[in-house]
């Protein structure tokens, strides 16, 4: 879950040209009210509750629907947005599992948003659970555009780790931060879209690394007789860090590492690096 701070295309000039190709006939022909449905996505911030339906123009929808898969210059922006976010935390979900480009609003009902550049987002597989659907059964049930919703960035994911020595167990919660106030559109995000099960997973394969060589996870962790005081400081200083490259604190990094600032973990990691004589980044 981030709010994704990325330069908008200048989407009119785009397909203005476009429209002038010979093949493209069907948009030139309609170009100014597709150019009107733009600025409607922008004003409803691609809420579809607030974009009115649409009606005929079949032809030169498909046409537009089409040209996502062209390879004209003036669409490099696509791919171009698709190699710089591989890899990176997804927008939808926070997993650091990035590997494509989605519409927000579905290409199969909204094909004359096929290429516009609010309507594309960098997204996991989590795309699989999203499907086609953008709204829940009210109003409050909508999924979160981010592009436009800055508070995704927020600290909203966050996990407890239990049964530290055995059996490692975690509990994900949503928590709304103080000033939101949609509180139930946010949850019907996290609950949507947020593979759970998998986040757990991925902390619990962290922590499980981390017992075996506390150095792996962070470094600074490896060093034996470390105070309570500096261990809280060196987790905080890895989370803000974390924090600042994702541009999000819901990255599922992030999460992980704010899950071993929590009281009664943070106390039992630091009992363990306590024990007399522990050498050099040995097994917690």
């Amino acid at each position: 879950m981030k709010f994704l701070n990325f330069p908008f295309e200048n989407d009119k000039e785009n397909l203005n040209f476009l429209s002038k190709l010979n093949e493209n006939s069907s948009i030139k022909n309609d170009l100014t009210y597709f150019t009107e449905r733009y600025d409607e996505y922008h004003r409803a911030r691609g809420c579809v509750l607030y974009i009115n339906g649409m009606v005929g123009l079949d032809i030169a929808r498909e046409r537009i629907n089409a040209l996502y898969k062209s390879k004209n210059k003036h669409l490099d922006y696509i791919n171009s947005m698709r190699v710089k976010f591989t890899g990176k935390c997804c927008v939808m979900c926070g997993a650091i599992l990035s590997t494509q480009v989605d519409h927000f609003l579905p290409q199969g009902h909204f094909p004359e948003f096929s290429i516009l550049s609010a309507n594309l987002i960098p997204v996991c597989k989590c795309n699989q659970k999203k499907k086609n659907f953008t709204v829940g059964c009210s109003a409050d049930e909508i999924l979160l555009h981010p592009r436009y919703e800055k508070k995704l960035s927020k600290r909203i994911i966050k996990a407890k780790i239990r049964d530290h020595n055995n059996n490692v167990t975690i509990e994900i919660n949503f928590v709304t931060p103080r000033d939101l106030k949609r509180k139930e559109q946010f949850e019907f995000h996290f609950k949507k879209i947020v593979d759970v099960e998998l986040l757990k997973t991925m902390i619990i394969e962290k922590f499980n690394e981390m017992k075996c060589s506390p150095g792996s996870v962070v470094y600074s962790l490896a060093e034996p007789n470390l105070s309570k005081n500096e261990l809280k400081s060196i987790l905080f200083s890895h989370l803000k860090s974390l924090d600042k490259k994702h541009k999000s604190q819901n990255n599922w990094e992030s999460v992980f590492i704010h899950a071993l600032l929590e009281r009664k973990t943070l106390n039992w990691i630091w009992r363990k690096l306590s024990v007399p004589n522990r050498k050099h980044d040995a097994p917690l």
